[in-house]
Protein backbone atom coordinates (compact mmCIF):
# COMPACT_ATOMS: atom_id res chain seq x y z
CA UNK A 1 0.00 0.00 0.00
CA UNK A 2 2.79 2.44 0.91
CA UNK A 3 4.78 1.47 -2.17
CA UNK A 4 1.91 1.99 -4.60
CA UNK A 5 1.00 5.32 -2.98
CA UNK A 6 4.59 6.57 -3.22
CA UNK A 7 6.38 4.94 -6.17
CA UNK A 8 3.98 2.87 -8.33
CA UNK A 9 6.62 0.43 -9.44
CA UNK A 10 5.31 -2.49 -11.58
CA UNK A 11 6.65 -4.98 -9.02
CA UNK A 12 4.41 -3.41 -6.38
CA UNK A 13 1.33 -4.18 -8.47
CA UNK A 14 2.52 -7.76 -8.87
CA UNK A 15 2.79 -7.96 -5.07
CA UNK A 16 -0.75 -6.59 -4.78
CA UNK A 17 -2.02 -9.35 -7.06
CA UNK A 18 -0.19 -11.93 -4.94
CA UNK A 19 -1.67 -10.57 -1.70
CA UNK A 20 -5.20 -10.50 -3.12
CA UNK A 21 -4.87 -14.12 -4.26
CA UNK A 22 -3.46 -15.19 -0.91
CA UNK A 23 -5.82 -13.36 1.46
CA UNK A 24 -8.88 -12.48 -0.65
CA UNK A 25 -9.95 -9.04 -1.79
CA UNK A 26 -12.37 -8.39 1.07
CA UNK A 27 -9.89 -9.19 3.84
CA UNK A 28 -7.12 -7.26 2.09
CA UNK A 29 -9.34 -4.18 1.74
CA UNK A 30 -10.29 -4.26 5.43
CA UNK A 31 -6.64 -4.49 6.49
CA UNK A 32 -5.71 -1.59 4.21
CA UNK A 33 -8.63 0.48 5.50
CA UNK A 34 -7.76 -0.06 9.16
CA UNK A 35 -4.09 0.65 8.47
CA UNK A 36 -4.73 3.99 6.76
CA UNK A 37 -7.32 4.99 9.39
CA UNK A 38 -4.92 4.35 12.26
CA UNK A 39 -2.03 6.16 10.63
CA UNK A 40 -4.03 9.24 9.67
CA UNK A 41 -6.13 10.35 12.60
CA UNK A 42 -7.06 13.68 11.00
CA UNK A 43 -9.50 11.85 8.68
CA UNK A 44 -7.98 13.32 5.51
CA UNK A 45 -6.58 9.87 4.73
CA UNK A 46 -3.96 11.08 2.28
CA UNK A 47 -2.29 7.68 2.22
CA UNK A 48 -5.56 6.07 1.15
CA UNK A 49 -6.19 8.79 -1.42
CA UNK A 50 -2.79 8.34 -3.03
CA UNK A 51 -3.18 4.58 -2.90
CA UNK A 52 -6.50 4.79 -4.79
CA UNK A 53 -4.98 7.11 -7.37
CA UNK A 54 -2.17 4.62 -7.80
CA UNK A 55 -4.72 1.93 -8.65
CA UNK A 56 -6.13 3.91 -11.58
CA UNK A 57 -4.81 3.26 -15.12
CA UNK A 58 -4.50 7.03 -15.64
CA UNK A 59 -1.51 6.78 -13.28
CA UNK A 60 0.09 3.37 -13.77
CA UNK A 61 -0.27 3.08 -17.55
CA UNK A 62 -0.49 -0.29 -19.28
CA UNK A 63 -0.46 -3.39 -17.10
CA UNK A 64 -1.40 -6.97 -17.85
CA UNK A 65 -5.17 -7.41 -17.88
CA UNK A 66 -5.25 -9.53 -14.72
CA UNK A 67 -3.28 -6.88 -12.83
CA UNK A 68 -5.49 -4.06 -14.11
CA UNK A 69 -8.62 -5.98 -13.10
CA UNK A 70 -7.19 -6.66 -9.66
CA UNK A 71 -6.38 -2.97 -9.20
CA UNK A 72 -9.98 -2.03 -9.98
CA UNK A 73 -11.30 -4.64 -7.56
CA UNK A 74 -8.93 -3.71 -4.76
CA UNK A 75 -9.71 -0.01 -5.18
CA UNK A 76 -13.45 -0.59 -5.11
CA UNK A 77 -13.38 -2.80 -2.03
CA UNK A 78 -10.97 -0.46 -0.25
CA UNK A 79 -13.33 2.49 -0.73
CA UNK A 80 -16.35 0.37 0.17
CA UNK A 81 -14.65 -0.68 3.42
CA UNK A 82 -15.11 2.82 4.85
CA UNK A 83 -18.09 4.11 2.87
CA UNK A 84 -20.50 3.38 5.72
CA UNK A 85 -18.56 5.83 7.94
CA UNK A 86 -19.37 8.93 5.86
CA UNK A 87 -22.50 10.83 4.85
CA UNK A 88 -23.55 10.49 1.20
CA UNK A 89 -22.10 13.25 -0.95
CA UNK A 90 -23.84 15.85 -3.12
CA UNK A 91 -24.59 15.43 -6.81
CA UNK A 92 -21.73 15.86 -9.26
CA UNK A 93 -23.38 17.62 -12.19
CA UNK A 94 -20.79 18.62 -14.80
CA UNK A 95 -17.72 17.01 -16.45
CA UNK A 96 -15.55 19.80 -15.02
CA UNK A 97 -16.86 19.13 -11.54
CA UNK A 98 -16.24 15.41 -11.97
CA UNK A 99 -12.65 16.01 -13.10
CA UNK A 100 -12.02 18.39 -10.20
CA UNK A 101 -13.50 15.87 -7.79
CA UNK A 102 -11.33 13.08 -9.19
CA UNK A 103 -8.07 15.06 -9.23
CA UNK A 104 -8.37 17.34 -6.20
CA UNK A 105 -10.59 15.59 -3.68
CA UNK A 106 -9.51 12.71 -1.48
CA UNK A 107 -10.69 9.45 -0.01
CA UNK A 108 -13.42 10.85 2.31
CA UNK A 109 -15.08 12.67 -0.60
CA UNK A 110 -14.77 9.65 -2.89
CA UNK A 111 -16.33 7.45 -0.24
CA UNK A 112 -19.16 9.95 0.12
CA UNK A 113 -19.94 9.32 -3.54
CA UNK A 114 -19.58 5.57 -3.08
CA UNK A 115 -22.24 5.80 -0.39
CA UNK A 116 -24.57 7.33 -2.98
CA UNK A 117 -24.61 4.38 -5.36
CA UNK A 118 -23.22 1.40 -3.46
CA UNK A 119 -26.76 0.16 -2.87
CA UNK A 120 -27.84 0.65 -6.48
CA UNK A 121 -25.03 0.85 -9.05
CA UNK A 122 -27.66 0.66 -11.83
CA UNK A 123 -29.33 3.90 -10.72
CA UNK A 124 -29.66 6.94 -13.03
CA UNK A 125 -27.07 8.78 -10.91
CA UNK A 126 -24.53 5.96 -11.30
CA UNK A 127 -25.04 5.99 -15.06
CA UNK A 128 -24.71 9.77 -15.07
CA UNK A 129 -21.34 9.56 -13.29
CA UNK A 130 -20.12 7.19 -15.98
CA UNK A 131 -21.20 9.67 -18.66
CA UNK A 132 -19.45 12.55 -16.87
CA UNK A 133 -16.25 10.52 -16.68
CA UNK A 134 -16.37 10.02 -20.45
CA UNK A 135 -16.98 13.73 -21.02
CA UNK A 136 -14.25 14.91 -18.64
CA UNK A 137 -11.55 14.48 -21.27
CA UNK A 138 -8.85 12.90 -19.09
CA UNK A 139 -7.34 9.93 -20.99
CA UNK A 140 -8.17 6.66 -19.28
CA UNK A 141 -10.59 8.18 -16.77
CA UNK A 142 -13.60 6.62 -18.47
CA UNK A 143 -11.81 3.24 -18.36
CA UNK A 144 -11.15 3.68 -14.64
CA UNK A 145 -14.76 4.55 -13.84
CA UNK A 146 -16.11 1.90 -16.22
CA UNK A 147 -14.07 -0.81 -14.51
CA UNK A 148 -15.12 0.50 -11.13
CA UNK A 149 -18.80 0.43 -12.07
CA UNK A 150 -18.49 -3.10 -13.44
CA UNK A 151 -16.84 -4.27 -10.23
CA UNK A 152 -19.46 -2.50 -8.12
CA UNK A 153 -22.25 -4.23 -10.00
CA UNK A 154 -20.56 -7.61 -9.74
CA UNK A 155 -20.06 -7.04 -6.00
CA UNK A 156 -23.73 -6.09 -5.56
CA UNK A 157 -24.95 -9.12 -7.52
CA UNK A 158 -22.73 -11.39 -5.44
CA UNK A 159 -24.07 -9.86 -2.23
CA UNK A 160 -27.66 -10.28 -3.43
CA UNK A 161 -27.06 -13.93 -4.36
CA UNK A 162 -25.68 -14.58 -0.89
CA UNK A 163 -28.73 -12.91 0.68
CA UNK A 164 -31.02 -15.22 -1.30
CA UNK A 165 -28.96 -18.27 -0.32
CA UNK A 166 -29.06 -17.17 3.32
CA UNK A 167 -32.84 -16.89 3.21
CA UNK A 168 -33.18 -20.35 1.66
CA UNK A 169 -30.97 -21.88 4.36
CA UNK A 170 -33.09 -20.16 7.00
CA UNK A 171 -36.33 -21.45 5.47
CA UNK A 172 -35.03 -25.00 5.29
CA UNK A 173 -33.86 -24.86 8.90
CA UNK A 174 -37.14 -23.41 10.17
CA UNK A 175 -39.13 -26.05 8.27
CA UNK A 176 -37.59 -28.77 10.42
CA UNK A 177 -36.95 -30.89 7.32
CA UNK A 178 -33.59 -32.14 6.23
CA UNK A 179 -32.24 -30.49 3.10
CA UNK A 180 -32.82 -33.75 1.22
CA UNK A 181 -36.45 -34.03 2.40
CA UNK A 182 -37.06 -30.36 1.60
CA UNK A 183 -35.73 -30.94 -1.92
CA UNK A 184 -38.05 -33.94 -2.36
CA UNK A 185 -41.07 -31.94 -1.21
CA UNK A 186 -40.04 -29.11 -3.51
CA UNK A 187 -39.71 -31.47 -6.47
CA UNK A 188 -36.02 -31.00 -7.11
CA UNK A 189 -32.87 -33.02 -6.58
CA UNK A 190 -30.78 -32.85 -3.38
CA UNK A 191 -27.76 -31.65 -5.36
CA UNK A 192 -29.80 -28.84 -6.92
CA UNK A 193 -31.15 -27.88 -3.52
CA UNK A 194 -27.61 -27.78 -2.16
CA UNK A 195 -26.60 -25.39 -4.94
CA UNK A 196 -29.43 -23.05 -3.90
CA UNK A 197 -28.35 -23.17 -0.26
CA UNK A 198 -24.71 -22.41 -1.02
CA UNK A 199 -25.50 -19.63 -3.50
CA UNK A 200 -23.82 -21.46 -6.35
CA UNK A 201 -27.13 -21.24 -8.23
CA UNK A 202 -29.80 -18.59 -7.63
CA UNK A 203 -33.36 -19.85 -8.10
CA UNK A 204 -35.87 -18.00 -10.25
CA UNK A 205 -38.36 -15.66 -8.58
CA UNK A 206 -41.13 -18.22 -9.09
CA UNK A 207 -39.08 -21.01 -7.48
CA UNK A 208 -38.17 -18.79 -4.54
CA UNK A 209 -41.89 -18.21 -3.96
CA UNK A 210 -42.44 -21.99 -4.01
CA UNK A 211 -39.66 -22.44 -1.44
CA UNK A 212 -41.31 -19.85 0.82
CA UNK A 213 -44.74 -21.46 0.43
CA UNK A 214 -43.37 -24.91 1.21
CA UNK A 215 -41.56 -23.63 4.31
CA UNK A 216 -44.77 -21.97 5.54
CA UNK A 217 -46.85 -25.06 4.84
CA UNK A 218 -44.47 -27.32 6.76
CA UNK A 219 -44.01 -25.04 9.75
CA UNK A 220 -47.69 -24.10 10.19
CA UNK A 221 -49.48 -26.36 12.70
CA UNK A 222 -52.22 -28.51 11.23
CA UNK A 223 -55.74 -27.99 12.60
CA UNK A 224 -57.00 -30.74 14.90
Amino acid sequence: MFAIAAWRDPEDYADLLLLSDRHGLHRLALVQHHLSSRIEGDRRLLLGSRFCHGLAPTHYGDLAEDLATTCARVGMRFMLAGAHEVEPGPDIETPEEFLRHYLDDGLPEWRAQIARYAEDPWSPYARRLNELAEQAGLPGLDITIGRFMAEMREHTESRDREMVAREIRRLVTESGLSQRDFATRLGTSPSRMSSYCTGQVTPSAALLLRIRRLARAVTQPRPD
